[in-house]
């Protein structure tokens, strides 16, 4: 009898090399360019539900059950069938108890990192700084004309984005292995940790090259909105590659 504490060995994840990154965004890519007409409003729709989430913090709770959706959808689109806008709450239907226990564990997650980063922020007088810093450019002066120390911000900044990265190591892959592998969502998270760092590499090409798309899609709004999608559909492309993707079932 399978526990939580068990790994199965079919989820073992695969180790990929560096450019494999680059792969993946334009698998993304193709998978849109086929079927735009869904992935494009899903992906908007998606988007906007979590801006609403971000604002209303317990809703936090079921973003792992619609990016399971999004995962299930793009698999529908992978394996040659036609995915649907309503797709998006699929993990609401079919993985509904162990989706919103690991969207419990991301809400925990979430506020434990914000509570680390308020507490980072008081001990550094980020806060004092960043007003100190305001007043000086209204007054028409800068940082060095004032002979302001702005390490601290430099320091805070830092323990963003590792936390950040943390964040990401966590559940980058554990909503698809929930959804389309039945992973239970502890069994998720270790085993997504280890795919995570096994493939550092190509997710580092390939939030460089995001980076560089995303720069210049900020000058033209219809870019923007068309690399959304494909930043939705990569996670997807990601995990299909690194995991074996079990047979779904309705």
């Amino acid at each position: 009898m399978q526990t939580d504490d068990v790994i199965d060995t079919t989820l073992e994840p695969r180790t990929l090399p560096a450019m494999q990154g680059w792969r993946w965004i334009s698998g993304a890519a193709r998978l849109f360019g086929k079927h735009w007409s869904v992935f494009l409003p899903q992906s908007l729709l998606f988007l906007l539900l979590m801006i609403v989430c971000t604002f209303i913090a317990p809703l936090l709770v079921i973003w792992p059950a619609l990016l399971a959706g999004v995962s299930y959808s793009v698999s529908r689109a992978a394996m040659g069938e036609v995915p649907r806008l309503v797709d998006l709450f699929a993990g609401f239907r079919m993985r509904t108890r162990p989706l919103l226990m690991l969207g419990m564990i991301y809400l925990l997650t979430v506020l434990l990192i914000n509570l680390l980063l308020g507490y980072v922020s008081g001990v550094l007088g980020v806060e004092a700084l960043m007003h100190a810093f305001t007043e000086a450019a209204k007054a028409g002066k800068t940082s060095v004309d004032l002979k302001m120390d702005m390490s601290a911000l430099g320091y805070w900044m830092g323990a963003v984005v590792v936390c950040g990265i943390v964040l990401q190591n966590l559940f980058f892959f554990a909503a698809p292995l929930v959804m389309l592998n039945g992973a239970t969502p502890g069994e998720a998270i270790r085993t997504g940790i280890t795919a995570f760092w096994r493939n550092m590499l190509p997710l580092t090409v390939a939030g460089m090259i995001f980076f560089v798309l995303l720069v210049f899609a900020s000058m033209l709004l219809p870019a923007m909105l068309l690399l959304v999608p494909v930043v939705m559909l990569f996670n997807y492309t990601c995990y299909a590659d690194v995991f074996p993707v079990a047979p779904r079932s309705e």
